[in-house]
């Protein structure tokens, strides 16, 4: 987290508070809409559910 800090604040300084937001949230989008994409076939495994004896 300490080399992300620093890079978010240099992003801070060089593009501004607004700007740095709306990048943050873009790359928050795009590993959503990936992580969506990529595990949504592993629900399947997910939804069965297990026999008790």
């Amino acid at each position: 987290s300490i080399f992300l800090s620093t890079g978010i604040g240099h992003m801070y300084q060089s593009m501004g508070f607004t700007s740095s937001y709306i990048v943050l949230g873009g790359i928050a989008l795009c590993f959503t809409l990936l992580s969506f994409i990529t595990l949504d076939k592993a629900r399947f495994f997910a939804l069965q559910t297990a026999t008790t004896h």
